[in-house]
């Protein structure tokens, strides 16, 4: 496996998972033990660079190739990690593993003039063009990556003017030109320049844009509340013959979740529900109830409080509702979608009806344990016209799966299996932690039902 194919650089910061400490951030992102003691290391140390320098020059004359390259990108991957991912990667470097790579060496590059490290950028760029001046493929992918990794609006179009220059252009194919002009257009939107994006993109001769710029400039207008430009471009993608799809409605929910925009995210799902001709394609996901209840902050303020949570969806939209009626009503529209959501998380095997809450974020978790209380009583009570896994046979066992914690902030200390913990002791459901996975809640089907179908459970539930 290639340097580039291990490399993961995001074309398109989420603005809606912001964390204040970089280290833990990065910590956050990888489920490697031995990535994962580095970082803890880091981070007690984070003000002595000769430390840190010794930690990373221990850790990667001990680490596999693939493992090193992990971390960095990992580092990579968050701009407040600069000095640390540079000294990995000239760590990197000196490994009788490395060879040398443009993907890599234009990311660090842009990392390097971004931290202001403008001499060491150069030489840097400088080296790579000049290794790479009769292999025009890798010639390109270097220009393109350190368009797509760059911060600074001249580097991105002075590289631009190099990759479109004629004596450049000349000596590619037209197939690979394609990409100069795709690397341009996630740049521009990365910088927060979707006006010239979009010039780019619909003006640029020989160039027919796909779905994924179109998405790109709308989520570049949308993420600076221009949110009628951002529909516009969606028009205009129709249009071309795309269709507005799942990714298109979430990008739309999340600009308008991160401005707070709650009227506007409920008049859009109401769009979505009544299935009009330009929603044919889209369906409910799990990132778009996260990306909806994310930016809740009544919702996130009340699960902060286990103890007194609601434990049923009128109650807890009443209590939205004394403090944002506005919340409420994006709450009580998405709540409606739940149980297509359900459908996605349950399914049944051998050993009985489990529920799967891997990638829900904690409101979305919590709105989908509610909807599966109610559907487990139904099922168990026969009341329900179609199983959400096609039957309604008896099963030996009844699974919550929430994982354990391994990409949570702290390692093993999951908010999911606390929140799941919690739920089930007020409701005092049979459901218990698994001594043999600590990532899962179970209980026999029949114990299950005998609970469920108690009328004082119900009341307990309600």
């Amino acid at each position: 496996m290639t340097t580039a194919t291990l490399l993961y650089i995001p074309l398109c910061t989420n603005t809606f998972r912001r964390r204040s400490n970089p280290i833990t951030a990065v910590t956050a992102a990888t489920s490697n033990k031995h990535i994962h003691r580095l970082f803890s290391s880091l981070e007690t140390v984070s003000n002595d660079s000769i430390d840190s320098d010794r930690l990373i020059s221990k850790f990667v004359s001990s680490s596999s190739k693939s493992t090193a390259l992990q971390t960095l990108s990992h580092l990579l991957s968050h701009s407040s990690s600069t000095s640390a991912a540079i000294s990995m990667y000239d760590k990197i470097t000196e490994a009788p593993w490395f060879q040398w790579n443009p993907k890599l060496a234009a990311t660090v590059a842009a990392q390097l003039e971004k931290s202001g490290r403008l001499n060491d950028a150069e030489t840097l760029i400088s080296d790579s063009v000049s290794k790479l001046t009769n292999n025009y493929r890798d010639l390109m992918l270097f220009y393109c990556s350190l368009i797509e990794s760059s911060s600074s609006h001249y580097r991105v179009h002075h590289t631009y003017a190099i990759l479109t220059s004629s004596s450049f252009q000349a000596a590619g194919k037209s197939r690979r030109r394609r990409g100069i002009h795709e690397s341009m257009v996630k740049a521009l939107c990365n910088l927060n320049s979707p006006i010239e994006a979009e010039d780019v993109m619909m003006n640029t001769k020989g160039f027919h844009p796909s779905a994924f710029e179109f998405r790109l400039v709308s989520q570049a207008y949308g993420r600076s509340g221009r949110f009628d430009e951002m529909l516009r471009v969606l028009t205009e993608m129709e249009k071309q013959g795309f269709l507005v799809d799942t990714i298109c409605s979430n990008i739309v929910l999340s600009c308008y979740g991160d401005h707070k925009q709650h009227t506007l995210s409920t008049e859009w799902m109401k769009r979505m529900r009544i299935s009009s001709p330009s929603f044919r394609s889209v369906s409910i996901s799990i990132r778009t109830f996260n990306v909806v209840l994310n930016s809740c902050d009544t919702l996130s303020s009340i699960l902060l409080d286990l103890d007194t949570l609601p434990l049923s969806f009128p109650a807890v939209v009443s209590k939205i509702h004394l403090s944002s009626p506005e919340e409420a009503a994006v709450v009580s529209e998405i709540q409606t979608r739940t149980p297509e959501l359900l459908t996605q998380l349950l399914s049944q095997g051998s050993d009985g009806c489990k529920l799967d809450l891997h990638g829900c974020h904690l409101s979305t978790a919590y709105m989908v344990l509610m909807e599966w209380i109610e559907e487990m009583r139904m099922r168990f009570e026969g009341k329900a016209v179609e199983s959400y896994d096609g039957g309604r046979e008896e099963q030996d066992q009844v699974t919550v799966v929430c994982g354990g914690g391994k990409h949570s902030n702290v390692r093993g200390d999951s908010p999911l299996r606390k929140l799941v913990s919690k739920m089930m002791y007020r409701m005092s459901s049979p459901l218990r932690l698994d001594k043999k996975n600590n990532g899962r809640f179970i209980s026999k089907s029949q114990k299950f039902k005998s609970w469920i179908t108690n009328s004082e459970s119900q009341m307990t539930i309600n």
